[in-house]
This record gives C-alpha cells, sequence and structure tokens, in this order.
C-alpha cells in the first residue's frame, strides 16, 4: 500500500521544494545562514509522502479522468504542513532524532556550537521559526490560480488545522497527568486523525468535485485510520527498532508522553504490583539497559497485547463503515488497503 501512495512523492517533493525555494528567493538578502535553509529543504522530502499520496488516490477513486498534476498544489500543501509540523513536535517532544538523523533543531544547535550563549535553547526558536515559514509558504502555495476547488480546499485547510492546534495544545497540557484509554484516543481524534487522514480524504473527495455529505463520510473514515495509525505510532515508540523506525524509540515513556500504553500501563498498576513497577519508569531518564529492562518486563505484562486489540477493534469498526460508506467500490477498495498498511506498517 505505501508504494501505492509513494509513487507520486518524487513529483509532489519537487513542487513543496520549488514552492518553498520561490519564497526564499522572493525575500532573499535577510542574511539567513544557509545551513538552516539546506536543513529545512532536507526536511521537506524527507517523509513517506502518505498524506499527499492519499489525497490523489482518493480524488482519483472517486474520479479516475483526474490526472495527478491537477492535485500537486494541494499534495505538496499537505507534506509542507507534515514539514513543519514534524519541526514543532520535535521541540516539544525532545526528540534528538528524525528519521534516523539528528532532528532540525538539533542540527542547528550543532551549527551554533559554542559562538552563542545558550545554543540548545536558541536552536529550538529557530526551529519553531523556520517551521511558522513552511507554515506561509502552505499559504501563498493555497492561494495561487489555478488550485482547483480553492475555496473549499482552503477552509477545510483552515478547519483542521485549528483542530490540530488545540489538540497539540491538549497534548501538552495532559503531560504528566492520569487519563484513560478513552480521553487519550480523543486527544488522537484531534491531531493525528484531523490532518494525517481525515484532511486527506476530505480534500480528495472535495477535488473530485463530492457534495458535503460524502466529504463528511471520508472525514469520519479518516478519524477512525487516524486513531489506528496513533496507536501503532505508540506500539512502534516502545516496541520498535531504532534501525526501522528512523525514531528515538522510547522517547514517549521517557518524556512522560499520554499514549494509550501509559493509558494501559496506568490502568494494570491499580491491580498489579509488578505493572506498578513499570509505572515507575514514565517520566525519567533512562539509558539502554534501562529501557532494555523496561520493554521486557511490558512484554511479559502483555501491555503489547492489549494495545493490539485496542488496535484490532478500531479496524474492525473501520471495516463496517467502509461496508456501509455511500462511496464508490474503487474509493472502499483503496480505504480498507490504507488499513490494512496501518496495521502492518514497521515505520
Amino acid at each position: 500500500m505505501i508504494d501505492k501512495l509513494a509513487r507520486h512523492k518524487r513529483r509532489v517533493d519537487e513542487w513543496a521544494l520549488r514552492a518553498f525555494g520561490r519564497v526564499v528567493e522572493e525575500v532573499g538578502g535577510l542574511g539567513w545562514p544557509e545551513e538552516w535553509i539546506g536543513a529545512v529543504r532536507e526536511m521537506i522530502p524527507g517523509g513517506k509522502g502518505m498524506r499527499a499520496g492519499l489525497v490523489i488516490e482518493t480524488a482519483r477513486a472517486f474520479d479516475g479522468r483526474i490526472k495527478p498534476e491537477e492535485i500537486m498544489p494541494v499534495a505538496a500543501a499537505l507534506e509542507l504542513m507534515q514539514a513543519a509540523l514534524l519541526i514543532q513536535d520535535d521541540v516539544m517532544d525532545g526528540d534528538e532524532l528524525r528519521r534516523g538523523r539528528p532532528a532540525l533543531h538539533k542540527r542547528i544547535e550543532l551549527g551554533l556550537g559554542e559562538r552563542v550563549v545558550g545554543g540548545g535553547k536558541k536552536a529550538e526558536s529557530v526551529a519553531y521559526c523556520l517551521s511558522d515559514v513552511i507554515f506561509f509558504v502552505v499559504l501563498g502555495v493555497l492561494g495561487e490560480e489555478g488550485v482547483a476547488q480553492r475555496v473549499r480546499v482552503v477552509r477545510e485547510f483552515v478547519r483542521e488545522f485549528v483542530r490540530v492546534g488545540f489538540g497539540q495544545a491538549r497534548d501538552v497540557v495532559m503531560a504528566g497527568g492520569d487519563y484513560g484509554v478513552e480521553e487519550i484516543l480523543e486527544m488522537y481524534r484531534m491531531k493525528t486523525a484531523s490532518y494525517s487522514f481525515g484532511l486527506p480524504l476530505k480534500l480528495g473527495a472535495i477535488l473530485a468535485g463530492q457534495a458535503e455529505e460524502v466529504v463528511g463520510e471520508m472525514a469520519g473514515l479518516g478519524k477512525v485510520l487516524g486513531v489506528m495509525f496513533q496507536i501503532k505510532d505508540d506500539m512502534l515508540n516502545v516496541f520498535g527498532e531504532v534501525a526501522e523506525t528512523g525514531k528515538s524509540v522510547g522517547s514517549d515513556v521517557v518524556e512522560d508522553k499520554q499514549t494509550v500504553i501509559r493509558a494501559v500501563v496506568g490502568e494494570m498498576a491499580k491491580n498489579d504490583g509488578k505493572a506498578r513497577e513499570l509505572w515507575g519508569y514514565f517520566g525519567k531518564p533512562m539509558g539502554k539497559g534501562e529501557y532494555g529492562k523496561f520493554r521486557k518486563m511490558a512484554e511479559t505484562l502483555g501491555v503489547a497485547e492489549q494495545v493490539e486489540r485496542l488496535l484490532e477493534s478500531r479496524r474492525a469498526e473501520l471495516e463496517e463503515l467502509v461496508e456501509g460508506a455511500s462511496v464508490p467500490d474503487g474509493v472502499k477498495k483503496l480505504l480498507r488497503e490504507v488499513g490494512a498498511f496501518v496495521v502492518a506498517r514497521a515505520r
């Protein structure tokens, strides 16, 4: 499935990089260090291209006459937004790795070196500023003449990323608190489910000229897919391998981040001494050896199995919704393929 979504990646990346480069050239003379610009250029095409692929494949599943190049501005805007959000996520989560390389703020910090007092904090601030630059590049892309269904597209972008902003703020405020699984899943619906799946699916339907009722159906399907994706992400952060994920494994535990895994362990800790011991690891620095003990204990207690069952229940919910959706068979086939990919992915 990822190959199907990623087949448009090269053209989308080229489009996004040209858009970014065009803006940088237009406002040239600001004295920006070339390493900052270069770091952002590398960040933009670094992902899997899943969101861009989703919007293109969804539109074409509705209407096979649509050519991918007609959707490139919208697809590129999605990938640019993703790059900007990941820059901010890495700073907020304290992640030092992104796709197997130093995260953007760490690259900037290394570039500043000892030349600047408080280089780490300033590097984080610079990273935020660069993410803001990308946000405004997106605004320029969507405002260009020739963008199909421009008014509807911009409206959906605004709505979804307002939800993402509130969802991220809720995530930050919830850190360190004790929340149940359903509360965590609701937070996921506001974040990952909104912009990673709900928005691409809705945009694909809009670009194919579908009515608002159908767009609403796609939004509901996207929420379920997004929750599934984030549950799997939680599992990979704890039980994955750096070589496969390209991200810092275990950072969610060290940062005491609100995840379904944390919620499951918290519930187990109310009645199980071993689970209470496991609960004590959350929010504390861990070396490689300590993390190995945490992971082994979590596996022994059946944490992974419980979260797997949670993921499977969402997959069953997706199948029920797909079966009853008033969309063409080609769209249903695409949704089922995406669901299978989300469950099986290793990174």
